[in-house]
C-alpha cells in the first residue's frame, strides 16, 4: 500500500514539473501595411497633393508720363554792359517790345592792324605788313572772337540814324537822335536799312552804361 501510495505521489510530481514546461509565446502585432509607390505615377500625379498656388499677378508698372514742358523765357535786355563803347553790327530787331540784339567787334587799322594779324592770326611780319599797307582808308582787320550777343532795349537809350526812308544816307553822317516810331517805320520799310546798311557803335559811360546807340557811316 505505502508503494502504491508513493508511485502516485511521484508521479504526480511528474506531471507538475511537465506543465512548468509549456511556454507561452506572445501574440504578434500587426504592422499596418503601406502601399507602395506606383512607378508609373507621374511626377505631377505624385506630387498634385502638395502643390503650391501660383503667385498673384502683379500690376503692370505704368508709364511715367514726361514732366511738361517749360517755355523758355526771352532774354532780359541790359543797359549796363560789361564792356566799354565799343563797334557793332545789330543782328535781330523785334518791333514790338524795341529789343535789338548787337555782336561787339573791334576794329584794327594800321599798325594796330598788324599787330593783331601777327600776333592772333599767324601772319608773318611780311606779310600782315604788306596786307594792310594795301588796305583803303575805310579798310580795316575785324576782330570778333566773342560769340556773345548782347541786347539792348533801344527804348531806353538815344538812338541816332544816318539813313533816310528811301535809303539815302543823310547830309548829316552823325545823325540825329530818332524816335522808336521812325525807327520801326525804317524797319517796316527795309530791314537792311537797319541792320545790313551799316554798323553801330555802342556808346557807354566809365560804369559800363550804355548811353547812345549810333549809325556809323562807313564807305
Amino acid at each position: 500500500m505505502i508503494k502504491k501510495l508513493f508511485a502516485i505521489a511521484i508521479l504526480c510530481v511528474m506531471l507538475l514539473f511537465s506543465g512548468c514546461e509549456i511556454i507561452m509565446q506572445p501574440a504578434q502585432t500587426a504592422v499596418p501595411a503601406t502601399a507602395a509607390p506606383n512607378p508609373q505615377d507621374s511626377p505631377a500625379e505624385t506630387q498634385a497633393d502638395n502643390a503650391t498656388q501660383p503667385p498673384a499677378a502683379t500690376e503692370a508698372p505704368t508709364d511715367t508720363p514726361p514732366p511738361a514742358a517749360t517755355a523758355t523765357p526771352e532774354p532780359t535786355p541790359y543797359n549796363t554792359m560789361d564792356f566799354f563803347t565799343c563797334y557793332a553790327h545789330m543782328v535781330s530787331y523785334n518791333p514790338s517790345n524795341s529789343w535789338a540784339e548787337f555782336d561787339y567787334f573791334y576794329l584794327h587799322q594800321g599798325q594796330d592792324a598788324i599787330d593783331y594779324l601777327v600776333e592772333h592770326e599767324g601772319y608773318s611780319q611780311a606779310d600782315a605788313e604788306a596786307l594792310v599797307n594795301g588796305f583803303a582808308d575805310s579798310e580795316f582787320v575785324e576782330e570778333n572772337n566773342n560769340p556773345g550777343i548782347r541786347t539792348i532795349d533801344l527804348d531806353t537809350v538815344d538812338v541816332r540814324i544816318i539813313i533816310n526812308m528811301d535809303g539815302s544816307v543823310g547830309p548829316d553822317l552823325i545823325g540825329s537822335i530818332t524816335t522808336m516810331a521812325h525807327f520801326n517805320d525804317l524797319y517796316a520799310a527795309n530791314h537792311s536799312y537797319i541792320l545790313d546798311y551799316f554798323f553801330y557803335e555802342v556808346e557807354c559811360d566809365t560804369a559800363g552804361n550804355v548811353l547812345e546807340v549810333k549809325q556809323i557811316y562807313w564807305p
